[in-house]
Formats: C-alpha cells, structure tokens, sequence
C-alpha cells in the first residue's frame, strides 16, 4: 500500500529442559526429568509496521513532511507456570540456593480438567482442588488414573 510498510512473523515452538527457570534447582532423585522450560512459548506472532501520514499534501514545509506512525505488535501464548511447595515435607533439605531461594519439593498432582476461569475474577484461576500436599518423605507425584 502506499505509504504503509509492514513485516510480520510467525514462530511454533517448544523448549523442554531440566531446570532453566531463575533459581531453579535440579531434581537430584531424578535428573533426567525434563518438563517445559520456563521461556517455552508455543505459538509467538509478531508484527511490526509503519505509515507515512499523507499531511505533506497539506503543504511542502518542515512542518508537514515526514510523520509517520509506527510500532510492533506482538500475539504469544502464556508462560509455563511452575508449582512448588516450601514446606520441606520431603525431608531432602531441599530450601534452595542462591538469588531466589526455590525448593524441588512440588504438591502431588491428580489428572483432570483444571477449569481455568477469568483471571480477573475472585475465584482461583484453576481447579486447585487437583492438587494436594505432598506426603512426608516424598516428593510430590501424579497419581494413576482412577484414583
């Protein structure tokens, strides 16, 4: 079009690794547990455009030429969210190290749907009813369908 100049792009992806998030610690039970990084976006749209205002038509002085609008604009998915529990209930010792002090210990998981609702309502944002403290001595696990 005249006057109007865009470029616009499209990434699918997927990142898996075993501890990539800010102060993230490695499962030392099982180190070959990977799951979605915490920089994983799946789909990521972007788009970036610039229009030459026609206000030169006006006139030809400094005042009129070269405006122009501009910007980028970008569409993605959500980022993974890691659930974790601070409670030490493992008995690993586990508290974290370093900037952000984050334990291995996570909350036992059962499968189902997790209903996510608007986030701007007073209501969890997901079933949380699904998950569960983990039992003393353990970390926490997903449990078999059935149960």
């Amino acid at each position: 079009m005249h006057g109007m100049e865009f470029l616009a792009g499209y990434t699918y992806s997927k990142a898996m690794d075993n501890a990539s998030g800010y102060g993230e610690g490695i499962n030392f039970l099982n180190p070959n547990q990977r799951s979605l990084s915490s920089f994983d976006a799946t789909h990521n749209f972007v788009i970036s455009y610039d229009y030459q205002l026609p206000i030169y038509k006006l006139g030809s002085n400094r005042l009129t030429k070269g405006w122009t609008v501009s910007g980028v604009t970008r569409f993605s998915t959500g980022l993974p969210v890691t659930l974790l529990e601070t409670d030490d209930n493992s008995l690993l010792g586990t508290g974290g190290s370093g900037p952000i002090q984050l334990p291995i210990d996570r909350p036992n998981y059962a499968p189902g749907s997790l209903d996510f609702t608007n986030p701007r309502s007073r209501q969890p944002y997901f079933n949380t009813s699904l998950f569960s403290f983990e039992t003393v001595g353990q970390l926490g696990h997903q449990f078999a369908e059935g149960h």
